[in-house]
């Protein structure tokens, strides 16, 4: 008699939701990009199929904002920093969560206190959010186009103003 292998399906893992099976854990993806990066990458405009993927995404509601109020004071001047340093209409409202972690890691790993597994995760917060060199290098913010000067619009302008009795 020869030797039978046996062989384990595990289809029926990755059907039901189960990425922690035997086999999937080295099949896992990589975390999808945000969509604001894509944007300002211009990569929607070569793949415009892609956009519609994502068109019921939630729309953050504004921006980042100012630090928690449990924050101590190195961690608040390193959350203005982050919001000051970030590009530009890439950090949100909806990221606060991961920006107070990646300060929290910040303020101690300038202190002296942070472990090698915190340095990892700082590295990998600050890259999801486009801070790293290597994050931002990928981010192309739009060139900002200037308007023309419209002199029919220039002079609409003077005439509602001296309507309204307000200067020139």
């Amino acid at each position: 008699m020869g030797t039978q292998t046996l062989w384990l399906d595990h289809s029926s893992d990755r059907r039901a939701g189960n990425f922690f099976s035997p086999k999937m854990e080295n099949f896992m993806g990589r975390p999808c990009k945000p969509t604001a990066i894509l944007t300002l990458n211009g990569y929607f405009k070569k793949h415009p199929d892609r956009e519609q993927q994502r068109r019921n995404e939630p729309i953050p509601s504004g921006p980042l904002g100012d630090p928690p109020s449990h924050f101590s004071t190195s961690q608040r001047e390193i959350w203005t920093e982050l919001a000051r340093d970030a590009p530009a209409n890439v950090l949100t409202n909806a990221d606060r969560w991961i920006s107070e972690i990646a300060c929290v890691l910040m303020a101690k790993w300038r202190t002296g206190e942070a472990s090698a597994g915190e340095m990892t995760l700082l590295m990998r917060c600050l890259r999801q959010m486009g801070v790293t060199p290597s994050a931002r290098s990928s981010v192309r913010v739009p060139e900002q186009r200037k308007e023309k000067d419209n002199v029919f619009a220039r002079i609409a302008a003077q005439r509602r103003n001296r309507y309204r009795g307000e200067p020139q």
